[in-house]
């Protein structure tokens, strides 16, 4: 998998955990970073926003229904 695939993944993967506690409304791009370890300009690098994340998210085909659904 390239770099730039991992760092996305990274970042998706921060969301997704901070989202198991917090409305993504109220998690910040800086909440996202801090939680990866990683700075801000390597965000914007691969991405606009949060939800420019979310999106790269479901598109890309990380999202794998099967295992996010909890009955």
């Amino acid at each position: 998998m390239p770099r730039s695939n991992q760092t996305k993944q990274l970042l998706a993967q921060s969301l997704q955990e901070l989202m198991a506690t917090t409305p993504l409304e109220k998690i910040s791009v800086n909440d996202i970073v801090d939680h990866a370890n990683v700075g801000r300009n390597t965000f914007y690098y691969h991405f606009e926003d949060k939800y420019d994340l979310v999106n790269w998210y479901f598109q890309s085909g990380a999202f794998s229904l099967k295992n996010s659904l909890i009955f």
